[in-house]
């Protein structure tokens, strides 16, 4: 009896709900006076060519990066509109009509504000200009301004005291698809009749279009291709066409902006009613609500594609983007969605905990409904909808497996109740099995007769204690694969035993939530806390995580899609387009938070005309265009060096720096402009041209200090890795000047002096070794002269004692006049002797008159026994030419004595020869006496054989002279032979130095 009492209050139940339109709902993000606006009631909001976000208040202005808000204070706060001049300044428009502008970091005011106060008292500004010669154009709800450079105010206002036939606009172009509209004349009642004056470069068009206005304050004109142009004044939004055709529609509130979307869509802000959007036929697009009881005022879209509305009772409102949006109109459709199936491309159905609800047409109307605490499965295959789950159950009517009930539906007329904790999977025709707990089980509905269902316990037979199923799929081949806790298994073709796959990875233990099969046969495992696994056949190819790309390692459903995957994690879905299965390639496209998928759970995925939709824990949310998300090109990040600080103080604008090196600390303050996923931008910088790698800078600000001496070239970038986004490189040249220690002056001061200490050193020190040498020189050559002298005092008595000899013998002999003759000469060669002796070296002429007498003398001791010449070659200048003393004479003495004196029966005959070779005289000194080897035979035991110190001495100075001067002198005695081998004499060569004299 309860339960029939249930069923017919669930039918009347049904019968009372009407079928509700679904509507497209964004995600929004509200910028307030909590977030750093100065109030909530926001004028107007700009975007500048920087990308920057202006934001106008009642209470001043900011500018918002994505990241940062900053305030500017202005002569006069309350701020209608903000435009950018073509100089890239960016222009405040009042309400008292005092201006300010931003440039360069600072507000400056306008340097006529004076003037402009006096003429213009209050004013609601509907816009304004800076025309390229500077003078500014203000068109205002009731005057139009024209302020020249010089500071001249025009004001232009035409009044009806009488009533006007038309309201009169006039439209001008003013720059690329921007066209600026003037009230040409001004009322104070209703007018039927709008005329409309239209100017472009090329042509001049006039409308007058019949259409009953009320008092505006805003009024204005946008076009998307100067083709068409869209006006709008009071509540009326009028398309103007080339061909002077016009279409007028009446919106619900008066319009306070009008914008042209990327879509070629108009967005229409209204007072009091949210945002109308419209497409360019002026058709109101039923099937989208936004900021219902919200004045906008203003629109605009930032770099990103973001949408940014300004309202005037609760701040700005972010839309990240508009091809993401959950499906609204209808309670059930915002509450968690579990389950989705697309019928045909046309029908919808999706199911929550009160059952299965369809969308078609727009509209929803329940289905089946069955309260459960959650659905995992819903399809419909051979004309019946199974619907898995776990559902409530009446205590008398108690089922464990399945039920069969009756549907009246056009899709269906049956409908399976599957008692299943996951999905169900295929095995055959009209053959399933599921999970129940830690059972596998199986229905063939071929075997069920009219409602009854029957239950088919299987247990498993594997040998897996821990066994815990947590996900049953059935893939192409109609192979059921069970994943647990730990492993994946294979069940055989009766489904009464299992085989666990071998040598899988080790994430495989954090639990296998999802498999499926792609359309080439390879087989996506989605891992719990493991991200994905790609599998062919029964072997693993490769895996996918969050460290390649993933947003997140956690799984939560996979839906094939040719060579795509679509991934939902826990923080949004990752789509993976595969380049190559082996190797392992591929690209990860994320639509996650950026994109409005923000604290949400997806439970499934599914394509649906042209779309994708995703069941959440927050409704259904739909994925428009979605090539368009795949095939995006990442957008360029602006960044911009906001200030540098040193010891000159803060400056913007410049690239190059120069900083002493005691004031070597710089603070360099930057900022990326990001608007949908600001807290996810890195920076980077690069101090060193020769080091390739970049490092990551906390926060945007980089303090630089203690920096070496020499020239930086800084570089900075701004990075969103997951989504391969990269921001222009700013650069900024750094030299750190170098201490006075190390300029180059001071270098090659310091240089200088060390050279010039150095030298000087070395100077001092060469002198004095040179000094040292000199009198070690000067005392080796007294030593040696010394040597000389005492030599030569050697032999001057060895000289003197042969020649007395000779007078002894010429007296002895009875030859007394000639011993009288003999001592007068020798009287005069010993006075030549003493004068000779005294001097080193004496000229050859001097040597050749000693050398004479001496063998004349000889020749008187020796009557008749020998004859000599003295030979001097012509090149020598035997007047100037000086060679050591006292060294023929002993050779010539030498051959007297030991060659000549032994002749017998021969006339000896002594040769001297003077020659001059490179630097040295050659002295040859030649007889024809015995020779050497005879005289030695004829002398032993002879008296006579006395040493001959004479030729002896010569040779220890020659030692000296080599020793002092470094040269190559010698003396050396040769023997002279005849043909027949006989001796022919000996022939003496002596190698002198010599110099020579100017005296």
């Amino acid at each position: 009896m309860k339960s029939r009492l249930f069923i017919f209050c669930m039918f009347v139940f049904v019968s009372l709900l009407n079928a509700n339109a679904q509507q497209k709902g964004f995600v929004f993000e509200n910028y307030t006076q909590g977030n750093g606006l100065p109030s909530n009631e926001s004028y107007f909001v700009y975007c500048d060519s920087k990308n920057y976000l202006w934001i106008a208040t009642d209470q001043g202005v900011v500018r918002y990066n994505g990241n940062k808000i900053e305030r500017f204070d202005l002569p006069d706060n309350v701020v209608f509109k903000i435009r950018e001049d073509h100089k890239g300044r960016i222009w405040f428009f009042s309400q008292s009509g005092k201006l300010a502008y931003f440039f360069n970091g600072v507000i400056y005011p306008y340097k006529y504000n004076d003037q402009i106060a006096d003429s213009i008292k209050k004013i609601l500004i509907v816009d304004a200009y800076v025309k390229s010669n500077d003078e500014i154009v203000i068109a205002s709800s009731y005057k139009n301004y024209n302020i020249q450079r010089s500071g001249v105010i025009e004001s232009k206002v035409n009044w009806h005291d009488t009533l006007p036939e038309s309201v009169n606009f006039q439209i001008n172009k003013i720059g690329r698809n921007r066209y600026f509209t003037q009230q040409k004349n001004f009322y104070g009642i209703n007018i039927d009749t709008v005329v409309i004056t239209l100017e472009t470069h090329e042509k001049t068009f006039k409308f007058l279009i019949p259409c009953k206005i009320d008092i505006s304050n805003q009024y204005g004109c946008v076009t998307t291709d100067e083709k068409d142009f869209y006006f709008f004044t009071d509540n009326k939004l009028i398309k103007l066409q080339a061909n002077g055709s016009f279409k007028v529609v009446q919106l619900p509130s008066r319009i306070l902006c009008l914008y042209t979307g990327k879509d070629n869509t108009i967005w229409a802000g209204l007072l009091k009613k949210g945002v109308v959007i419209l497409n360019t036929n002026l058709e109101i697009q039923q099937n989208i609500s936004m900021l219902l009881n919200k004045s906008v005022s203003a629109i605009t879209n930032d770099y990103e594609g973001g949408t940014w509305l300004s309202t005037l009772e609760n701040g700005v409102y972010y839309m990240k983007n508009t091809h993401v949006y959950n499906l609204e109109g209808e309670s059930n459709l915002t509450q968690r969605v579990s389950r989705l199936y697309n019928v045909k491309d046309s029908t919808l159905l999706f199911a929550n905990t009160h059952g299965v609800f369809k969308l078609f047409k727009g509209s929803v109307f329940p289905f089946y409904l069955k309260t459960n605490e959650e659905i995992n499965d819903l399809f419909i295959d051979n004309h019946m909808v199974f619907l898995a789950g776990k559902f409530k159950v009446f205590k008398t009517h108690f089922y464990t497996l399945c039920k069969i009930e009756k549907l009246n539906s056009s899709l269906s007329k049956k409908v399976a109740i599957i008692q299943s904790s996951k999905e169900l999977a295929q095995v055959s025709k009209n053959k399933y099995a599921f999970l129940q707990g830690q059972t596998l089980a199986k229905l063939d509905f071929n075997s069920i007769a009219g409602n009854s269902a029957y239950q088919f316990y299987l247990p498993t037979k594997s040998n897996d204690l821990s066994f815990k199923p947590g996900m049953i799929f059935s893939d192409l081949k109609n192979q059921v694969w069970v994943g647990s806790l730990n492993k994946l298994y294979k069940t055989n073709p009766s489904l009464d035993s299992l085989t666990s796959l071998e040598k899988v990875p080790e994430y495989f233990k954090k639990g296998i939530t999802e498999m499926r099969q792609m359309s080439n046969g390879f087989y996506a495992i989605g891992i719990h806390f493991g991200g994905i696994a790609i599998m062919k056949d029964s072997s693993i190819i490769g895996s996918i995580r969050e460290t390649d790309g993933l947003l997140s390692n956690s799984i939560k459903y996979l839906l094939p899609l040719k060579d795509q995957l679509w991934a939902a994690t826990v923080n949004g879905i990752s789509v993976i387009n595969f380049i190559s299965y082996q190797p392992l390639k591929y690209t990860i496209t994320n639509i996650g938070k950026n994109e409005g998928f923000y604290n949400i759970i997806v439970n499934q995925l599914i394509p649906f005309q042209d779309n994708i939709l995703a069941a959440t824990s927050n409704g259904i949310y739909a994925i428009e265009n979605p090539a368009q998300f795949i095939n995006r090109v990442p957008l360029t990040i602006p960044l911009f060096i906001n200030s540098i600080s040193y010891y000159k103080g803060d400056t913007t604008g410049v690239t190059s720096i120069s900083v002493p090196y005691k004031n070597n600390r710089i603070v360099i303050k930057y900022s990326a402009i990001c608007f949908n996923s600001p807290d996810e931008i890195l920076y980077y910088y690069n101090l060193d041209s020769n080091d390739s790698s970049w490092h990551t800078i906390t926060g945007n600000e980089l303090l630089l200090e203690n920096l070496s001496p020499g020239t930086y070239n800084l570089k900075l970038k701004a990075g969103i890795p997951n989504q391969h986004r990269i921001s222009t490189i700013q650069e900024l040249k750094i030299v750190i000047e170098k201490p006075w220690w190390q300029d180059n002056w001071f270098r090659l001061a310091a240089i200088l002096i060390f050279s010039g200490f150095v030298f000087s050193f070395y100077k001092y020190r060469i002198t004095k070794i040179k000094n040292g040498e000199k009198q070690k020189m000067i005392q080796h050559s007294k030593m040696k002269e010394l040597e000389q002298t005492a030599l030569r005092s050697q032999m001057n008595p060895h000289f003197i004692f042969n020649c007395l000899t000779s007078i002894q013998q010429l007296i002895v002999s009875g030859k007394a006049t000639d011993a009288n003759e003999h001592l007068v000469k020798f009287a005069r060669l010993i006075r030549k002797t003493l004068e000779i002796s005294s001097r080193p070296y004496i000229k050859i002429s001097e040597e050749k008159e000693y050398l004479s007498e001496y063998l004349f003398l000889e020749q008187l001791r020796l009557p008749g026994q020998f004859e000599f010449n003295i030979d001097i070659a012509d090149i020598i200048d035997v007047n100037k030419t000086e060679i050591p003393n006292m060294m023929i004479q002993p050779i010539v003495e030498n051959c007297i004595r030991h060659g000549i004196k032994e002749l017998e029966n021969t006339k000896g005959m002594i040769q001297v020869v003077f020659k001059q070779q490179e630097k040295f005289i050659i002295c040859t000194v030649t007889d024809n006496g015995v020779g050497r080897k005879r005289t030695d035979r004829y002398h032993i035991n002879s008296l006579e054989s006395q040493k001959s110190y004479g030729l002896e001495i010569a040779r220890k100075r020659l030692e000296l002279l080599n020793e002092t001067g470094h040269q190559h002198l010698f003396i050396e005695v040769r023997d002279l032979t005849h043909a027949d081998g006989s001796t022919a004499g000996t022939q003496v060569v002596i190698q002198l130095p010599f110099k020579i004299t100017n005296l």
